[in-house]
């Protein structure tokens, strides 16, 4: 499996030369299938090129409970007494990556878990207006 019969060239040393029979390493076509999620897959060589399956797609459950700037809707296990029990939506603070930001004034940022885990902006540097002008002393 993964490999093909093909004919290859031989260095030939007193023709006429038929070229010998190899197994190499089937190469299949480099297009790509889009799934219904986005996400997208190539074709196996294992399997006579036909498509890697697609990821299995369950419908997502939509958490809609309206939270405050800062917070999101997420779903939360609850202590079952009789079941089957279903996750209870809440609202839990956003947790953003910790990343860090870079400022031009050399000053770092971290990021906004009330606008979207967006980055606070850099601090304002206005340069500083310099008075070169020559005075009298």
């Amino acid at each position: 499996p993964g490999e093909e019969c093909k004919f290859e060239d031989v260095v030939c040393v007193s023709p006429p030369c038929d070229p010998v029979k190899v197994c190499s390493p089937v190469r299949c076509e480099e297009d790509l299938r889009t799934c219904p999620d986005g996400s997208t897959v190539g074709r196996n060589p294992e399997h006579m090129c036909h498509f890697f399956p697609c990821p299995d797609i369950t419908p997502p459950v939509i958490c809609d409970l309206e939270c405050k700037p800062g917070e999101e809707c997420k779903f939360e296990d609850v202590v079952c007494v009789s079941p089957p029990c279903d996750p209870v939506k809440v609202c839990s603070p956003v947790r953003c990556e910790e990343d860090l930001r870079t400022c031009p004034d050399g000053s770092t940022v971290g990021r906004n878990p009330e606008h979207m885990c967006h980055f606070f902006p850099c601090p304002d540097i206005t340069p500083p207006v310099i008075c070169d002008l020559e005075c009298k002393p």
